[in-house]
């Protein structure tokens, strides 16, 4: 089985189309945003300044494709053709998209509310700790992410995100993510008979 076709019945499953009921916005496109490095730590998708606490991952160590839906938000009291691209799932296969297909979908998302807004951060506690002070609780590299994203325009689709590297040590890397009219983040770990993480999957929901 190919990615594409897994990353589509993700959707299905934790994202549907109305007039099915769902939390989260289903992705109109899905593009393969990069590698997130996992050194040895737990990984979130925050946003700093908002999110308390935040909910974690274990990942193994190592690089692990990160793929972004996302679809087109027209901002409240903006022109409708400015159109602004905002991620509404991420997902991380771990393993081979046969051994996530056969496995058990019908997991519980969180049970608590993880806040973010306007701009989510996906990293590991290595990427967060190099990125160490921050200022008014936002991390630098987020305030030039912003700006770059808006620089792009809104028309902007394809890789209307970034991806920096935070510990040059190490290759741990942050992914920027826009969530526009996202209020929080639920997400649903997808295990093997064994207990074995073979997929993460996060959706920002309104």
């Amino acid at each position: 089985m190919d990615v594409e076709p897994l990353l589509w019945r993700l959707a299905d499953k934790y994202a549907p189309a109305p007039p099915a009921y769902s939390v989260a916005s289903r992705p109109t496109w899905f593009d393969h945003a990069g590698d997130l490095v996992v050194v040895n730590s737990p990984v979130t998708w925050d946003t700093p300044w908002r999110t308390e606490g935040g909910f974690s991952h274990r990942i193994p160590a190592g690089r692990h494709p990160v793929y972004a839906g996302s679809c087109a938000y027209a901002p409240h009291g903006e022109d409708a053709d400015a159109l602004r691209l905002t991620v509404t799932m991420l997902v991380m296969p771990l393993a081979e998209p046969s051994r996530i297909e056969a496995a058990d979908w019908n997991v519980p998302g969180y049970h608590d509310v993880h806040l973010i807004e306007d701009y989510a951060v996906l990293w590991g506690e290595e990427a967060m700790r190099a990125s160490l002070p921050h200022v008014d609780d936002e991390p630098s590299f987020v305030r030039e992410a912003r700006r770059d994203i808006r620089a792009r325009g809104p028309r902007h689709r394809s890789d209307n995100w970034r991806q920096m590297v935070l510990d040059r040590e190490t290759g741990a890397n942050a992914f920027v993510f826009p969530v526009h009219d996202a209020e929080y983040v639920t997400g649903y770990e997808i295990v093997d008979d064994h207990g074995n993480l073979l997929c993460l999957v996060l959706a920002a929901c309104e």
